[in-house]
């Protein structure tokens, strides 16, 4: 009996610690998750969000790879979030060696944040919550969608000018 109990507060341990570090970020794919309250302590090293790098005291990691190339969205703009104050850091790379993806803090309704970014497969993202405003769980969605073909479209149309030295142009 005490051999069972200590391993089921072991697993509880492991269980409560999965992504309080980038070593330890929780593998995700498509879904809707639940973020427990945020108590991680290894902060990232830079901070995406321009006009406010100041970090909270902790944050929880999440990582993703795509098996193909794919436009993903994060949000937090869920029922289950609702009330809470959400900031989202996305980084690429290692966890010695990270790159700013994106970042939004209350874009979404209600103090809640959505990013958009495109994954190229195989590539590891790393999705961080932190709690800047607000360390209290919610939800967040993972989504992924075929990336967009190029909307913008034009055809390139020689003109010739008769009477100019000019011979460099462009037109937008």
């Amino acid at each position: 009996m005490k051999k069972i109990t200590l391993l089921l507060l072991l697993l509880g341990y492991v269980n409560l610690h999965a992504q309080t570090t980038c070593n330890n970020a929780q593998t995700i794919g498509p879904g809707q998750y639940s973020v427990p309250f945020i108590s991680g302590t290894n902060l990232p090293s830079i901070q995406c969000l321009p006009g406010n790098p100041i970090f909270g005291t902790a944050c929880e990691w999440y990582s993703y790879t795509p098996t193909a190339n794919y436009s993903v969205t994060v949000t937090t703009d869920l029922p289950g979030s609702v009330g809470r104050d959400t900031r989202i850091n996305v980084y690429k790379g290692t966890c010695n060696s990270m790159i700013c993806v994106t970042s939004d803090d209350d874009s979404g309704s209600a103090n809640t944040s959505t990013v958009v970014f495109e994954a190229v497969q195989g590539n590891t993202y790393f999705i961080v919550f932190d709690n800047r405003w607000d360390s209290i769980g919610f939800d967040f969605l993972l989504s992924q969608a075929t990336p967009g073909t190029n909307l913008i479209s034009f055809s390139q149309m020689p003109q010739p000018l008769t009477g100019f030295t000019y011979k460099n142009c462009v037109v937008d």
